[in-house]
């Protein structure tokens, strides 16, 4: 996960749990719906030469000062679903964990 406002004015942003769990939540809703067309989670954007992935949200979203931008990038989608998975220590979903995705065509 990437966050390109971790430090403003030379202070780290710390997240609190309930924090965590709100970005969580946002990125895995916009990872669900972009994989309707699977295309759609290996678009990046680039501005100024600096590649930025198409995964992002925004939080707080009202706080203007505090505002910070969280994304994943396109080849750690998979990884970051893995985490989640092991963090929830559920055994029957550890099943899941490390799946290989093969593409057919």
């Amino acid at each position: 996960m990437s966050n390109l406002n971790y430090i403003k004015d030379k202070k780290k942003i710390f997240f609190s749990n309930l924090d965590k769990n709100i970005i969580v939540l946002s990125l895995i809703r916009i990872i669900r719906n972009r994989a309707f067309h699977w295309e759609n989670l290996h678009k990046i954007r680039e501005v100024n030469g600096k590649i930025y992935p198409r995964i992002t949200t925004t939080y707080p979203k009202k706080d203007i000062c505090r505002k910070t931008k969280i994304g994943i990038a396109p080849e750690k989608i998979l990884t970051f679903l893995d985490d989640l998975i092991v963090s929830i220590n559920n055994e029957i979903m550890k099943i899941y964990k490390d799946i290989e995705i093969r593409y057919k065509r």
